[in-house]
């Protein structure tokens, strides 16, 4: 069976549709879907709610944010492998099965992510290289460049990448208990999915990307209530340096992520 771990912060209409497409193409009894509501105040969960499906819903009174809240949905889950669902995604066929059945042909790999395609109709990049010094400093200066490095269009076939986004995520729920647990709560946003494909490849497993269709992801639907986004999307990065670089390399990344203020300011005073 598949667990499917979903987390909601005031994404709105978007929990309705995402639940509801679930259980619209996914074959009947051989899934589970389990939503955490981390304190939204949008009126999302009672909408969601009032479809009447059998999900399992834990309703927190406080933001616990991404990292916590899938982990307390993991200790919970009951299938063989669990997916990590963002809220504001749709699935238009099922592209959730062929990620199980790639993973059970696969036994190497640990983690596989599907093809994403944005609300605008184009492909999604949802995957990337490891996060380095050099590619902190690319971006700080030039971030034409660094995309560069990346493919414009889906790869047609399935590669190993260093992480997939977990906006949509499939692993085998062994694999929590591998790696001492699913997220590290240190990330409250962002870079919890780099950090849990890390420890996966540190410990010789792969992550595939796999280019099966049928995903929409709206993505940002939480956003506008995130006023400190830009924080936590630096605290956690932070946290990756010192979680995994040496004291010198830390310092350095505090002086791209000041190149990059600097640049994000110049842009400004241009406009």
């Amino acid at each position: 069976m598949l667990s499917i771990l979903v987390v909601n912060f005031n994404t709105g209409r978007w929990l309705r549709d995402c639940l509801e497409s679930v259980f619209a193409v996914l074959p009947p009894r051989t899934f589970e879907v389990l939503v955490l509501d981390n304190a939204s105040a949008d009126g999302s969960v009672a909408e969601a709610q009032a479809l009447n499906l059998p999900v399992r819903w834990t309703l927190l009174q406080a933001n616990a944010g991404f990292a916590s809240g899938n982990n307390r949905l993991a200790a919970q889950a009951g299938g063989e492998f669990l997916c990590l669902l963002n809220p504001d995604t749709k699935l238009t066929a099922d592209s959730l099965t062929p990620l199980v059945e790639y993973l059970r042909t696969n036994p190497g790999v640990a983690i596989a992510g599907p093809h994403h395609l944005a609300a605008d109709g184009r492909w999604q990049l949802t995957f990337g290289e490891r996060v380095t010094l050099g590619g902190e400093f690319l971006y700080a200066v030039d971030p034409a460049a660094f995309w560069a490095r990346y493919p414009s269009d889906s790869p047609s076939e399935p590669i190993d990448v260093a992480w997939l986004a977990g906006s949509c995520l499939v692993f085998r729920a062994s694999l929590v208990g591998e790696l001492g647990g699913l997220f590290d709560p240190r990330f409250f946003l962002n870079d919890e999915d780099i950090d849990f494909c890390r420890r996966a490849r540190d410990r010789g497993l792969r992550c595939v990307y796999v280019p099966v269709r049928g995903l929409v992801h709206f993505g940002g639907a939480s956003r506008p209530f995130l006023t400190d986004e830009r924080r936590h999307a630096f605290r956690s990065r932070r946290a990756y340096f010192r979680k995994y670089y040496p004291w010198p390399a830390q310092m350095l990344f505090l002086v791209a992520h000041g190149l990059r203020k600097t640049r994000d300011a110049l842009s400004t005073l241009r406009r």
